[in-house]
């Protein structure tokens, strides 16, 4: 049998892909004033969200290494699109929790979390899909910024990580910096999600790939150069863009991009459209989401 937390990182990785979806489609659904859909999908994304969180904290705690496989995430475009992707996404964990074993009363209970409501959700999504006439109103944007959105799904990801270890560390304010890159990531995200929904039979996907094991013996540094990726990609899509709007909101990350990758290790990130208070304390925010 595989190790127990071998089987944590497996679900890890799969709720990852789970959130970031859901992230995009509730920004998306917002857009379209679905206001009847939307409170369910911030139910799931909440819970889901919360329950990353503690696992990457159990997996902290117990000094495992933590490695997060290629994941990949399709949102929707128009309503229609973005229940076909959420109910995908959901038959796809379906299939992957059969395969999760774990034994711990600690792993149980953040296994049994992820579990408990996705079959009530699948109802969900196949009745309000069933509702749905398969109507296109419009064209879904290109997707110029595939490439930015995958590295900064990396970011976000791998500083959040180095946060919880951080703080399991004894070292605050290291930790503080990593969730405040990471929340710099998620705001980034946050306003690129108009253009990273596609119709759902191209079957477009996002890959986020991490290039080894998360760990903190570098993880300063691994993150900023991550921002410097960032930058590169936001540039590229920049000059890429056929959407002046797009291409305008590119360089502006790109921008502060540049200001982020000036941080210093220990200190509040150094940025402007990127800083939210909401970010600014781990200590704050795991007390806030580590409530079950």
């Amino acid at each position: 049998m595989q190790p127990e937390n071998e089987h944590l990182r497996s679900l890890l990785t799969e709720l990852f892909s789970a959130v970031s979806q859901q992230f995009f489609h509730i920004l998306l659904l917002r857009r379209t004033g679905e206001t009847e859909l939307t409170p369910r999908f911030v139910e799931v994304d909440d819970e889901d969200f919360k329950n990353t969180m503690a696992i990457v904290d159990l997996l902290v705690e117990r000094r495992a290494s933590i490695l997060i496989n290629p994941h990949s995430i399709s949102p929707g475009f128009d309503v229609r699109d973005i229940l076909s992707a959420e109910l995908a996404m959901e038959r796809h964990l379906q299939v992957v929790f059969e395969q999760i074993h774990v034994e711990s009363k600690a792993a149980k209970a953040l296994v049994d979390r992820a579990t408990k409501m996705r079959a009530d959700y699948r109802a969900w999504l196949e009745r309000e899909l069933a509702a749905r006439p398969s109507i296109r109103h419009q064209a879904a944007p290109e997707t110029d910024a595939a490439l930015l959105l995958a590295q900064l799904l990396q970011l976000m990801e791998q500083a959040m990580v180095h946060a919880f270890q951080y703080w399991h560390a004894g070292k605050n304010n290291d930790a503080d910096t990593a969730w405040q890159t990471s929340g710099a990531a998620m705001i980034y995200l946050t306003a690129l999600a108009p253009f990273a929904g596609s119709h759902f039979e191209d079957s477009r996907k996002t890959v986020i790939r991490h290039t080894g094991e998360i760990s903190i013996s570098d993880g300063f540094a691994r993150d900023m150069a991550l921002v410097e990726d960032c930058d590169v990609m936001a540039t590229r899509a920049a000059n890429e863009a056929h959407d002046q709007s797009l291409a305008n909101l590119c360089r502006r990350i790109s921008a502060d991009c540049q200001r982020l990758a000036t941080t210093t290790r220990g200190s509040p990130i150094n940025a402007k459209f990127g800083y939210s208070d909401t970010f600014s304390s781990f200590v704050r925010a795991r007390e806030t989401m580590m409530r079950i």
